[in-house]
């Protein structure tokens, strides 16, 4: 089994497809881990290989695995995982997210 996201990288006239992030045999048990979103992307005739377009964070639960974005919905800044060993924090404007994403408190508005 292995770990996809959806993904839909800037530009990209195609829409919507899918981006393999990891393999699951690589991600513990309950312990997140973030990962790049590595894809070509397309703009009019122009192709990059291999750019990142982001990351996301995995967290294996079982042969299930929650996807969290890893950019605050308050105003994009990057969520790093919270000192508390538990959540993910936003460390431009103290917004904190228990492990399931939930916002537990901060500007973020989700």
């Amino acid at each position: 089994p292995i770990a996809y996201v959806v993904a839909r990288p800037p530009g990209d006239a195609a829409g919507e497809h899918w981006v393999r992030v990891a393999r699951l045999a690589d991600l513990a048990e309950a312990a997140p881990r973030r990962v790049a979103i590595v894809a070509d992307r397309h703009a009019a005739w122009i192709t990059e290989k291999a750019v990142e377009l982001g990351s996301v964070w995995l967290t294996r639960r079982g042969d299930a695995v929650v996807a969290l974005a890893a950019a605050c919905p308050h105003l994009g800044c990057t969520i790093g995982a919270a000192s508390d060993g538990v959540g993910f924090e936003c460390p431009c404007h103290d917004s904190y997210f228990g492990a399931d994403g939930v916002r537990q408190h901060g500007p973020s508005p989700r």
